[in-house]
């Protein structure tokens, strides 16, 4: 009878290379020299299966040495022998090994004009070895998808996108960009002292004296007295700085300190993302907030840009911070004062912001010029921002409404339209609607004979059948108004009912079906100024000021009060007296408006 023996050897491939273990078995036993450190293997060792003695056949403690891959590093010295016997098991692959599903050396920039991007392929063998060596650029970010479901909401995919880049792209041209994508827009909290913006972007462009940007970006006052503002836009700036007498190319700020003739001029275009609104708040003995924060026409949900508020006490300028002075709450208008302040009926309180106003359109342009010397300068600033006439979304003007804004001139406190109108979508129980119903109410007059007043009042229905109609309600005070805020109604949201005057025909609700109507406005400043040092110790400034602000584009009365002017002047001397560190300060100011 014949006998068949067979012997099994595992080889197996890994990125490409082949490994072959022992016959049925992964064990090893090697005899090395006593070292600190010493290699065993190509693969990795399996550290518990690791053995080690020495000259005497004595087994050496794990305590005094540690595995790292295929590494066996002594903790303590070995000095008792010249040699040691190993024996260990390996994995099968070399789990440190690097493992890439493509090579990034074959990625090259697209040269091609259809499409901005990269190429792969394995077939050229020409190609770049990556994609940092054709440019001095680099990359940060991330890019995400995700999908959320529920019970109760459609199929909703998110995406997240974040880029930063920076860097030189030859000729002394850098690159600064920032790019995000994200579905919905985020503030910072404002409850520290620096922000983030989580949704900023901008690409910005320099070269020598000259810079670009464009995107999201921030127009702080330039120099003057009078041109004072910070305002977030979306846009264009181009900045221009020049020495005149130099001959060769500036290429750093630190040139431009080398001459004393100086020409620089900023331009900027853009979209105004906010208003600008000034609070007096009236402080409550002992309460620290919150404090809404309201529109420049009474508007009481504001949502405030992060970073554009200013909040003064007594006049002096507080730090935002939850350990500083104040917190605030951007998306909801809220201000809070943290314990280092504490609020009592007497204090001033001043909030300077800009808060988001989507009724019109606003653009904005600005242009700044300045020339200067060693002892002198001259400067001209112009900044005018207008919104467009065309009303947007939900606030879009009717003829009638038109028509009363073009009657009523810059008095809009009393511009009030009604809020009531048809619904012409289909019916919907979850949407609170009323119906007009015809009722009538009494009052007495001066002879005590009862009067029978008709009036027409607004009721709210859950009849699909009825003519439906919707109101956005005011509050307007307590006996200015016919409606009340309801209770317990149930529905989804506030319901407003109607309670008749009383027999002296007083009003006895808080409420009314109206809406306050907003106007397109118009500002503009245009200053002219100069400075001019006498000597090192005495100077002169002096500058002028037009204003053009109307309130209200849609009209043509009140004109007359829409032009301003101002004139400012300032002479200082600070020089010294004697031998002594005694100096003598004088400021002579100046100021019309």
């Amino acid at each position: 009878m014949k006998k068949l023996l067979l012997i099994l050897s595992f080889v197996y491939a890994y990125d490409g290379i082949l490994y072959a273990q022992h016959p049925l078995s992964n064990w090893r036993i090697k005899k090395v020299e006593t070292a600190d450190t010493i290699s065993l293997d190509s693969l990795p060792l399996l550290p518990e299966s690791v053995v080690v003695q020495n000259t005497s056949q004595q087994e050496i403690p794990p305590t005094s040495y540690k595995i790292i891959g295929n590494q066996i590093i002594f903790v303590s010295p070995i000095s008792d022998s010249d040699s040691l016997q190993i024996s260990y098991r390996v994995f099968p692959i070399d789990l440190q090994r690097t493992v890439a599903q493509l090579d990034t050396a074959l990625i090259e920039t697209n040269q091609k004009s259809d499409y901005i991007g990269f190429d792969y392929g394995t077939n050229n063998s020409n190609r770049p070895t990556a994609i940092t060596r054709n440019t001095g650029l680099t990359y940060t970010g991330s890019f995400a998808r995700g999908v959320s479901f529920g019970n109760s909401q459609d199929l909703v995919l998110n995406s997240n996108f974040n880029l930063q880049i920076a860097g030189k792209v030859g000729d002394d041209t850098e690159i600064i960009a920032a790019l995000t994508d994200e579905n919905i827009p985020l503030q910072a909290e404002g409850n520290t002292q620096q922000l983030n913006e989580f949704d900023k972007i901008f690409i910005q462009i320099n070269r020598h004296n000259t810079s670009l940007t464009a995107g999201d970006y921030e127009l702080q006052n330039p120099t003057g007295y009078f041109s004072k503002y910070f305002k977030k836009l979306q846009g264009f700036t181009f900045s221009w700085d020049n020495i005149l007498d130099k001959e060769e190319p500036i290429r750093s700020a630190a040139d431009l300190e080398e001459k004393d003739k100086q020409l620089s001029t900023h331009a900027s275009i853009a979209v105004s993302r906010g208003k600008f609104a000034r609070n007096n708040i009236t402080p409550q003995e002992g309460n620290q907030g919150p404090y809404r924060l309201m529109g420049n026409q009474g508007e009481p949900f504001i949502i405030v840009l992060a970073g554009t508020e200013k909040v003064y006490i007594d006049g002096q300028l507080l730090i935002r911070g939850i350990e500083e002075d104040y917190v605030i709450d951007y998306n909801r208008g809220e201000l809070t004062f943290m314990n280092r302040q504490l609020i009592t009926k007497d204090r001033r309180i001043i909030v300077e912001l800009e808060y988001v106003d989507q009724s019109f359109q606003r653009s904005l342009y600005a242009w700044n010029t300045k020339y200067e010397t060693q002892k002198a300068s001259v400067y001209f600033n112009v900044i005018a921002q207008q919104d467009s006439k065309n009303a947007l979304g939900d606030t879009e003007l009717s003829d009638a409404q038109l028509l009363q804004l073009q009657e009523v001139g810059d008095d809009l406190q009393n511009a009030f339209a009604s809020s009531v109108r048809a619904i012409e979508e289909e019916f919907s129980p979850a949407r609170i609607q009323y119906l007009q119903k015809d009722t009538f109410y009494f009052i007495s007059d001066s002879t005590n004979q009862v009067i029978r007043i008709p009036t027409t009042i607004l009721m709210q229905t859950s009849d699909s059948q009825a003519e439906l109609f919707t109101a956005r309600f005011t509050e307007v005070g307590f006996g200015n108004g016919d409606y009340l805020e309801a209770t317990a109604t149930g529905a989804n949201g506030r319901v407003y009912e109607w309670i008749a005057p009383n027999e002296l025909g007083i009003r006895q609700g808080n409420f009314a079906p109206i809406q306050q109507l907003t106007a397109p406005e118009k500002q503009q400043l245009f200053t002219l100024g100069t400075t001019y040092d006498f000597s090192q110790f005495s100077n002169l400034s002096i500058e002028g000021a037009l204003s053009n602000t109307d309130l209200n584009r849609l009209s043509n009365k009140d004109q007359s009060d829409n032009q301003g002017t101002a004139l400012y002047l300032n002479y200082a001397i600070d020089r010294p007296i004697g031998q002594k560190d005694w100096r003598l300060e004088s400021l002579f100011k100046y100021e019309f408006v």
